[in-house]
């Protein structure tokens, strides 16, 4: 504004001088009219001076600002620095300067990214500063160098103009290291694509469902499994797929995975294509960065030739128990009979004789029942039916249903602990197949004319029955294999055995939540027996040496 006025003075002064000079104005009017023209234009003159000054005054303090900000950034780990118009380095920031081997930001000042890059980088960060100065923008790009001290950095590098009165006078720049995000980000994506590639070649249908039931991903097989490889099914629950009749089984438990953290398991019949399928649905949480429920994995897998084996596996079990056990059972039931001279008396050569055949079958009975539980808790799940029992009175019983197998080897069974309170909560079919095979086995490894003894404790907690007998040494790294499937010391012995007895007997002992007892003396004392909690709620100590760990 003030320029303006000084310019219309200057030209009401000049008008008057013409004016005068061709007009033959008065003499006053003239000198007048020169005085303002001469005052206008050194005014106007001292002006443009002054405003030349305040420019490279605010030049200067935009300048010094700029390095003082560096300054104040000394110590921060970004590369921070600024240049003029033409691509020379005006200040910089520490870090900056040592990057390029410099001792401070005062050693860089005139320098060019030629002086400080291979020609290649330079070029490309040339570029980058000619977007700056061409457009008026900021730009954001990350570029890859050789540190001055080795190895290969990546930095994410913001340029941005510096204006003084709206024209960019410089490009200020701060560079950040994120080598280290990159290489995690390059690892990432790489195990991503591993991950992926493993989910997609898998044998497994693997698919994911977000807490309303809606499908957020699924692989490869996933989508043959429902024909349609272009992904159209995200976003849409089970009952908008091919899957929608089974929507139900497969979705069942879905809340208690959500909601409980809990991982369900259920087997589905599906057909589709004309083709019957059973499929294992297994449901697993699937956790945020806080540990909250934010979907549900399912992994499906196909189990028909599983389904078959078990069919198969019921028919040989209703095969045996029908063809095999229920005819030992009779034979043994008449032969109980006639022991108890139902029929008559016999003579002391008969008696021996039946008894033998009595003892025989109870041994093969015995031995079947042992198979017939192995195969029906193959699955490793014991099915235990509680009642109240007393194990006094149990034990006693089975030491009298097998008093014949040890009369025929001379053994004595002999009662020596009896706790008072021998009242326990457990499955007495159950324990009482465990009494067997622990007293048979007992019997049939003593050694001829010994007595097998039987201990019971209680301490309010737990409840262990011990069955010792004299017979061979076993060493200990061999007492745990002994509760393993087939194996047996019967061959060594040369005796008859299927080595199922002691396996039956821990997987019943287990499902109460106890253990197995074994220890041998090399004074040939043999024992095995178990603890079980009285209740379930109880527990067990397992600090005891002669427990078999559960494994």
């Amino acid at each position: 504004m003030k320029q303006k006025f000084l310019f219309m003075l200057a030209g009401f002064g000049l008008a008057l001088t013409v004016l005068l000079f061709f007009g033959k104005i008065n003499i006053y009017y003239y000198a007048l009219g020169v005085f303002w023209f001469l005052s206008a234009v050194i005014f106007l003159v001292c002006l443009l001076k002054e405003r030349r000054r305040f420019l490279r005054l605010i030049k200067i303090y935009r300048e010094n600002s700029l390095k003082l900000f560096c300054r104040t950034f000394d110590n921060s780990p970004d590369l921070i620095y600024y240049k003029d118009c033409a691509g020379k380095y005006l200040t910089c920031n520490t870090s900056f300067a040592r990057a390029h081997g410099l001792y401070s930001g005062v050693d860089l000042i005139g320098k060019e990214d030629f002086d400080l890059y291979d020609r290649g980088i330079a070029e490309d960060l040339k570029l980058m500063d000619d977007r700056v100065l061409s457009s008026g923008a900021a730009v954001r790009f990350l570029k890859s160098s050789m540190g001055h001290a080795g190895g290969v950095f990546i930095h994410e590098i913001v340029k941005t103009p510096v204006r003084v009165a709206g024209k960019i006078v410089g490009i200020a720049g701060i560079a950040r290291d994120v080598t280290e995000q990159h290489k995690l980000q390059e690892y990432l994506i790489l195990k991503q694509a591993q991950l992926s590639s493993f989910l997609n070649n898998t044998s497994l249908f693997i698919f994911m469902l977000d807490p309303d039931g809606k499908i957020l991903l699924g692989n490869d097989k996933f989508n043959e499994l429902i024909g349609e490889n272009d992904k159209t099914y995200l976003g849409k629950t089970l009952k908008d797929t091919v899957l929608s009749k089974y929507t139900d089984a497969i979705s069942n438990g879905l809340d208690s995975v959500v909601y409980n953290k809990e991982i369900k398991t259920s087997n589905v019949l599906i057909e589709l294509n004309g083709s019957k399928n059973w499929l294992r649905v297994v449901k697993s949480p699937v956790f945020d960065r806080n540990e909250r429920v934010i979907g549900a994995s399912c992994v499906m897998r196909n189990i028909d030739e599983e389904v078959q084996l078990k069919i198969r596996r019921d028919t040989f079990l209703a095969t045996v128990s029908h063809d095999l056990k229920t005819p030992l059972a009779a034979q043994i039931r008449a032969l109980d009979l006639i022991l108890n001279n139902t029929f008559g008396e016999l003579s002391g050569e008969q008696r021996d004789i039946i008894e033998q055949i009595w003892s025989s079958n109870k041994q093969l009975h015995q031995m079947v029942t042992n198979l017939l539980n192995t195969y029906k808790n193959e699955d490793g799940i014991v099915r235990l039916q509680f009642s109240n029992l007393h194990m006094v009175h149990l034990a006693q019983d089975v030491g009298q249903e097998l008093y014949l197998l040890a009369k025929d080897r001379n053994l004595k069974i002999e009662f020596m602990d009896k706790p008072v309170n021998d009242e326990i909560i457990a499955d007495e079919q159950e324990i009482r197949r465990v009494v067997i095979n622990l007293l048979s086995n007992a019997i049939a490894y003593a050694d001829t004319g010994t007595t097998v003894r039987v201990s019971m404790y209680n301490n309010g907690h737990e409840y262990s029955l011990e069955v010792v007998n004299k017979s061979r040494y076993i060493p200990k790294e061999k007492l745990d294999t002994l509760f393993d499937k087939y194996v047996s010391v019967s061959n060594k012995l040369k005796k008859i055995g299927t080595g199922l007895g002691l396996y039956a007997s821990k997987q019943i002992i287990t499902a109460h939540k106890g253990y197995m007892l074994a220890k041998s003396s090399e004074n040939d004392t043999n024992m095995f027996g178990f603890v079980i909690p009285v209740s379930p709620e109880q527990r067990v100590n397992t600090d005891r040496p002669e427990i078999i760990k559960n494994h």
